[in-house]
């Protein structure tokens, strides 16, 4: 038995050899001037391409030094929105799509969903009205009647 021929890709890099891949230097970014700009309004992208980094470092670097009161959306928020639009869209499917999972308990059944919650933006205000948090689930008040505003809490 003998050991295929090995080609010059196969060799380990021996001392004094530079690797192939060339090794990304680190930049100093000005984060004076790049809160600047971003204060006059210019985006994230320009910011990076003017200082010549990486978009993925100036978002960083932008949410460690001005957190997300500035324009970027909080983490936070945006997952309970999710969880939000996650209750309302499969509340939607249930009562609506023949198809959907629930549909049999509850569309099925004549269960409906008010014409006012067929858009995601009135459902959302109507919840965080009643003071919504992801903890707590829809219910209806009259188990025959519609999800409405005035059949669930």
């Amino acid at each position: 038995m003998r050991t295929p021929p090995r080609s010059k890709w196969d060799r380990p890099l021996r001392k004094g050899n530079k690797s192939l891949i060339p090794k990304r230097s680190r930049s100093v970014i000005d984060w004076d001037r790049a809160l600047r700009l971003r204060k006059q309004g210019i985006g994230m992208k320009e910011i990076a391409a003017q200082l010549g980094v990486p978009y993925a470092t100036i978002q960083g670097g932008m949410r460690q030094r001005l957190g997300p009161a500035v324009g970027m959306p909080r983490a936070r928020e945006s997952a309970d929105r999710r969880r939000l639009y996650q209750l309302w869209r499969s509340l939607r499917a249930r009562t609506t799509d023949p198809r959907g999972r629930g549909w049999k308990a509850n569309g099925g059944l004549g269960v409906r969903l008010c014409t006012e919650w067929q858009q995601f933006e009135a459902f959302r205000s109507w919840a965080l009205r009643l003071g919504w948090k992801p903890c707590l689930c829809l219910a209806r008040i009259r188990v025959p009647g519609p999800y409405s505003p005035g059949n669930c809490e």
